[in-house]
């Protein structure tokens, strides 16, 4: 018995990182595939090409394209997000970097992994936003420390935390850089206040030489991304800042509900509608969102009292503004004319078209800020453990909806057999290239239980797969397609409704397209009707009931 509670005590925080990602995840755990809208997975990894900008993420992608030769897709994707909310709950235990005298960083472990940021991100299957944002804790926390010790190891592993924050999110990156950058500026003037020259000497140095060291390491994407022309960035316009802009709330407002940690674009689109939302139960959710909001100000006040956190305390409550003003876009507040001038006058901002992504540097600051309340509260108390671990009910009521599998809202699904079968015939073809029909990006495939999800038959069929890329989203269009010659005159082909269907076959064939794959989950609903699909020059070779595999027979 005293080894198991030796073991336990041990690996406390280990242990409570996987229980709490058994019970957030639940039934996703199971065997087959988690699909959500642009989380896709299946048997087959394609390894992308890299370009510009896209290229900080090639030692992610080739890490994922080599392990899928002895992981099975499912199995792989398993240990994907049960290391996402295992680190979620466990970085905060480990690097937590101040006073932990009645264990306050477990309520900040259970705050930073349950919010509605990581509720919306994840239905959203932005599973790599999500990772680079649970390494902003302890990019961060390091930070922290290597001000009060300047020790090279602490700064080293603070820009360590940023190259792989880096490889998942550029987004997640240039808000570590800008919270880099503010927290050193302020370090400096506060070094400088002190009048304590030799310290300020040696934080310049040791910053500098990191930042010299990190752009060497990250020169592998800087340096294409500063000599090429970043398609992604250059082609959004207005349209796609109005269409992915930060939603409101009837009831509150856009800053109220960016400030509740909301406002994901999606929340206005059709994808709303696929999932329940913790405000649905208005009283609960305003109670324990005030809750939440009153250990936050505590903190704020309790972090100021205290000589040792004043700075910190100072500069988080900054960071925590700018986050919020950056995370509105172009949402409807006061704001709104400020962020029009970042993405007219600051070029690569306009790489921020979701802005509320920057909810994720909002979390952060209320997690450090509601540690110090935690513990402000906890010392009011003689149980002061026991209120600590009452206090970590809060966010569990304030987004009730994370528990058991998301509410039991995301089940694995299996592939349909059907699509085993005609992968058999189109795998022995070497110049199999096939258009996949329904023609939408996002479509709510029958065996996915209906969920929006982007298309999933590039990572399933061993062929050259052209399926489309229009978003239809606003007036978006087709993303980095839309400057893709041969895309735009495929796409024209499919969606023409024309009434000579040979046509549009030889017109296909031309391209070197030898297959098309029909699938009925759209047919309810959908605008297109393929007509070429009743051409003479196309063959079955596959058919089950709501599967059709053509053959072009020219």
């Amino acid at each position: 018995m005293q080894r198991i509670k030796d073991f336990a005590y041990r690996f406390q925080y280990e242990l409570f990182a996987v229980f709490g990602a058994c019970i957030v995840l639940w039934q996703m755990l199971l065997p087959g595939y988690v699909i959500v809208l642009d989380m896709v997975f299946g048997p087959r990894v394609v390894l992308p090409s890299f370009s510009g900008l896209s290229a900080s993420g090639f030692p992610l992608s080739y890490v994922i394209y080599l392990l899928h030769f002895i992981l099975s897709g499912w199995v792989l994707e398993k240990l994907i997000l049960f290391a996402l909310f295992f680190i979620l709950f466990y970085l905060p235990l480990k690097f937590y970097p101040f006073s932990n005298n009645y264990d306050e960083m477990y309520f900040v472990s259970v705050l930073y992994a349950i919010n509605p940021f990581v509720y919306e991100r994840f239905l959203a299957g932005q599973w790599k936003v999500l990772m680079a944002y649970a390494f902003l804790f302890p990019f961060l926390s390091l930070l922290v420390r290597f001000f009060r010790e300047l020790s090279w190891r602490l700064i080293f592993y603070a820009f360590g935390w940023l190259f792989v924050i880096g490889m998942f999110s550029l987004h997640v990156f240039v808000m570590g850089v800008i919270i880099l950058s503010v927290y050193a500026a302020a370090a400096v003037f506060w070094i400088v206040m002190a009048k304590e020259w030799q310290i300020l000497k040696t934080f310049l140095w040791r910053l500098c030489m990191s930042v010299i060291i990190l752009c060497a390491a990250s020169s592998y994407w800087l340096i294409p991304a500063f000599t090429t022309q970043t398609i992604i960035i250059t082609t959004f316009t207005e349209v796609d800042f109005k269409a992915f802009k930060t939603a409101s709330d009837i009831n509150i407002g856009t800053l109220p509900n960016v400030a509740a940690l909301y406002g994901f674009w999606g929340e206005h689109e059709a994808w709303g509608t696929y999932s329940s939302s913790p405000k649905e139960r208005p009283w609960l959710w305003g109670v324990s969102g005030a809750a939440l909001a009153s250990i936050i100000f505590l903190g704020v006040v309790s972090g100021l009292r205290d000589v040792c956190t004043r700075f910190f305390v100072l500069f988080i409550v900054f960071m925590g503004f700018v986050a919020l003003v950056l995370s509105v876009g172009f949402g409807d507040s006061i704001f709104l004319s400020f962020n029009a001038w970042l993405f007219k006058y600051v070029w690569f901002w306009r790489g921020f078209r979701d802005t509320e992504k920057w909810s994720a540097v909002l979390v952060l600051v209320y997690a450090f800020l509601s540690g110090f309340g935690a513990h402000y509260i906890a010392s009011k108390f003689k149980w002061r453990r026991t209120t600590i671990f009452a206090l970590c009910c809060i966010p569990i009521v304030y987004v009730p909806n994370m528990l058991f599998g998301f509410n039991n809202q995301i089940r694995p699904v299996q592939y349909p057999k059907v699509w085993w079968e005609a992968n058999n015939i189109l795998k022995h073809d070497p110049t199999c290239r096939a258009i996949f029909l329904p023609w939408h990006q996002y479509y709510t495939a029958i065996f996915n239980n209906r969920v929006l999800a982007e298309t999933t038959a590039p990572v399933y069929f061993d062929c050259d797969i052209i399926s489309a890329a229009n978003a239809e989203i606003g007036g978006v269009g087709d993303g980095i397609k839309a400057n893709d010659p041969i895309y735009q005159v495929i796409d024209g082909a499919v969606i023409s409704n024309t009434s000579l269907p040979d046509s549009t076959i030889e017109l296909l064939a031309s391209y070197g397209v030898n297959y098309i794959i029909f699938t009925s989950d759209e047919s309810h609903d959908d605008p297109y009707k393929y007509p070429f699909l009743t051409s003479s020059r196309l063959q079955k070779i596959f058919e089950a009931p709501t599967f059709i595999l053509f053959k072009l027979v020219l």
